[in-house]
């Protein structure tokens, strides 16, 4: 796989506190100590405004993770939570090419909330940039953060197929669901349905790029 450039978004906002806060900075580290050399790395946290650690991801070299690991631990809380200014400006970095650019969104799920799940909070961002999708962890409160990382970490190798569409070329199908379909990373399935209105043959196509 291609070396991955990881900006951690961060939500430091009011309702990030307390044991709230102290987690998503575990997530966080257990992120960072999960970064290869070779890779890159950047943090934006983010309340009301978002605000970048380094103008651009950086290779993770042991100096640059640890000054990572330093911002993050002195987060603090407070302010409103909204997430698409910071989502939009870290996928509006510099990007390099030969690295597969990967976006972490780290939050308790109140600016997902607000957006309508996860779903509505990914077509925002859809719209407001070229972002194709992207994919979803969640830990419960009495869950262990370790397990989940090493999953996410596996599954940010990359997706398989990414700009996914499906092209109805013959049959009387309509009503797709979902309009838009998510990048798919290894282990997901694709399910789509839709209202199949006549007794013929259909052909349906599913495009994009095949990673």
């Amino acid at each position: 796989p291609r070396p991955r450039e990881i900006t951690l978004v961060i939500d430091r906002s009011a309702s990030v506190r307390g044991h709230t806060l102290a987690r998503v900075k575990e997530a966080a580290l257990g992120l960072l100590a999960r970064l290869h050399p070779s890779e890159s790395l950047n943090v934006i946290d983010f309340a009301e405004q978002p605000r970048r650690l380094c103008g651009k991801p950086m290779p993770a070299s042991p100096e640059r993770t640890a000054e990572a690991a330093q911002h993050i631990l002195a987060l603090t809380s407070g302010g409103r939570s909204t997430a698409a200014p910071a989502l939009i400006d870290a996928l509006a970095q510099p990007a390099c090419q030969k690295s597969l650019g990967i976006v972490v969104l780290i939050t308790d799920g109140v600016a997902v909330r607000r957006a309508g799940g996860e779903a509505g909070f990914i077509d925002a961002i859809r719209t407001s940039t070229t972002a194709p999708g992207g994919t979803s962890a969640f830990v419960l409160p009495s869950e262990a953060i370790g397990t989940t990382l090493d999953r996410l970490m596996a599954t940010l190798d990359g997706p398989v197929l990414s700009r996914p569409a499906v092209h109805v070329r013959q049959g009387a199908v309509t009503d797709l669901e979902p309009a838009h379909v998510k990048d798919v990373f290894a282990g997901q399935r694709i399910v789509i349905a839709g209202q199949y209105t006549r007794d013929e043959p259909i052909d349906i196509e599913l495009a994009g790029d095949f990673l």
